[in-house]
């Protein structure tokens, strides 16, 4: 099964809120250095890192691969903001835009090539002193927290197990959940997610030949994440 195709409506009971939160906190203060207070959330999943920019006072829309999040995300907003089933390499329709965010790993599930295809597009989809403000998992989660790991959580209405193998720079996640149904049994999905594990030289680099300069990279989460905030000059 293709990733998020089962995740989509666990995906917020299984995250964690207040790394979310703190994650966001982050951004938004990334964003005050947007030139204007337009802009578009890729990879906006079910819309959490989308809301709350948008109830920071920006204007945004969002994007996904998902329509299935996607409309999770249209539904919780509330109708009030827009989102576009895209890729983040695919980005497009955009122009003249303050800020562009991708929250929670977005980069990390783009191979190199396709990395780089998103810093151009980005970079064309903003307005002179645009921000670009993106989180990735570090090669240090990947390795000491991650890799050959077991996770698992269960709740009254599903349980998951969730298994990390480590090869190449790429990083496979294989999910099992457990639902329970209206009838009161349980229904098993399985599903595949792969990330890749992108080193710091390589995003500034890729960033700087994309046209970008870069402003910031902050370690958050004790070593495990990196925030970055690059400039359309």
């Amino acid at each position: 099964m293709k990733a998020y195709e089962a995740l989509w409506e666990e995906y917020d009971k299984l995250t964690d809120s207040s790394a979310d939160k703190k994650r966001m906190k982050e951004v938004l203060g990334s964003l005050k250095k947007a030139p204007n207070k337009t802009g578009v959330d890729v990879g906006a999943g079910t819309g959490i890192s989308t809301i709350a920019i948008k109830e920071a006072g920006y204007d945004v829309s969002g994007t996904d691969v998902s329509a299935k999040m996607l409309s999770v995300a249209y539904f919780t907003s509330g109708g009030k903001i827009p989102f576009y089933k895209q890729s983040a390499e695919g980005l497009t329709g955009f122009k003249n835009l303050g800020f562009v965010t991708a929250v929670n790993d977005v980069v990390n599930y783009l191979t190199p090539e396709k990395t780089t295809k998103f810093f151009g597009k980005a970079y064309r989809s903003l307005a002179n002193g645009g921000v670009l403000v993106f989180d990735v998992s570090s090669p240090y989660k990947y390795e000491n927290v991650l890799d050959k790991n077991v996770f698992c959580d269960a709740s009254e209405d599903v349980s998951y197990i969730w298994f990390n193998t480590l090869k190449d720079g790429k990083m496979t996640m294989d999910l099992t959940f457990f639902k329970l149904e209206d009838d009161g049994s349980y229904i098993r999905e399985d599903e595949r997610h792969v990330q890749y594990v992108h080193q710091k030289d390589f995003l500034e680099n890729s960033l700087e030949a994309a046209g970008f300069k870069v402003v910031s990279v902050k370690e958050i989460e004790n070593g495990e994440r990196f925030i970055f905030t690059a400039k359309k000059p």
